[in-house]
C-alpha cells in the first residue's frame, strides 16, 4: 500500500509509547473479547467512518476540514447507538470498503481498480451483515481488534525491542503483503476464540433451558 499504511505508521511511530501500548491491549482485548463489547465497538467504528469520510469530502466542497469531520464521525456514532441493528450493514459495509482499498493497495492495484475494489468489498460487507448477523458480531471486532493489534505493536515495540520495531515498520512499507498475512493470521485466531466462547455461551444457555423446562 502506498498511501494508508505509510500514513498510519509513520502516525503510530511520533506517537507516546504509552499510547501505543494501550492500543495495543485495546485491540487485543476487542480482538478476543470483542461480543462482550460489541455496541461500544459498532458506536466507535461509525465515529471512525464518518470522521475519516469528512475528512476526505470536506476539502472538497470546501467545509473546514478542523470541525466536519468530528461533527460528521459524532453524528455517525450517535445514530449507531441509537439505531444499532439498521446501522451494522452500513457500518459493515464502511469497514469491508476501507479493507478491500486498503487490500488493493497492498496488491500494487491502479487506481481505478483499488477503487472497484473498495465498492466489491462495500457490497459484500453490508450482504455478509445481512445474511450472516450473529457471525457479522465476531468478524468485526476480531478484525478491527487484529489490525489494532498490528498498529500498536509498530509503536510499543520501541520499548523492549527497537530493533524489532524499526525493522516490522521497514518490511511492512517494502513488503507489500506482510501485514495482511501477520493480519489475517491474528484475525483467525480471533475468530476462532470469540467463536468457541460464544458456542459455550449457547450451549449452556440451551442446557439451563432444558433443566428449567424439566
Amino acid at each position: 500500500m502506498q498511501h494508508v499504511q505509510p500514513s498510519i505508521l509513520h502516525w503510530v511511530a511520533a506517537q507516546p509509547q504509552i499510547a501505543s501500548v494501550a492500543i495495543f491491549f485495546a485491540g487485543a482485548l476487542l480482538a478476543f473479547q470483542g461480543f462482550r463489547f460489541y455496541r461500544a465497538a459498532l458506536t466507535l467504528t461509525a465515529f471512525a467512518l464518518g470522521w475519516i469520510g469528512a475528512s476526505i469530502a470536506a476539502p472538497m466542497l470546501g467545509y473546514p476540514s478542523e470541525i466536519i469531520p468530528f461533527a460528521v464521525g459524532a453524528v455517525a456514532a450517535g445514530a449507531a447507538l441509537a439505531f444499532m441493528v439498521p446501522a451494522i450493514p452500513f457500518v459493515c459495509g464502511g469497514l469491508w470498503a476501507g479493507l478491500g482499498f486498503w487490500l488493493a493497495e497492498q496488491c500494487g492495484f491502479l487506481a481505478t481498480a483499488t477503487l472497484i475494489s473498495a465498492g466489491l468489498g462495500g457490497i459484500l460487507g453490508v450482504l455478509f451483515a445481512w445474511l450472516c448477523p450473529r457471525a457479522t458480531t465476531l468478524v468485526l471486532t476480531a478484525l478491527q481488534g487484529s489490525a489494532l493489534m498490528i498498529i500498536g505493536f509498530a509503536g510499543a515495540a520501541d520499548l523492549i525491542m527497537p530493533s524489532v520495531a524499526s525493522t516490522f515498520r521497514a518490511w511492512a512499507l517494502d513488503q507489500g503483503l506482510l501485514t495482511p498475512l501477520l493480519m489475517g493470521m491474528l484475525f483467525t485466531a480471533a475468530y476462532s476464540v470469540q467463536a468457541s466462547q460464544t458456542r459455550g455461551q449457547i450451549i449452556v444457555g440451551a442446557q439451563r433451558s432444558v433443566e428449567d423446562a424439566i
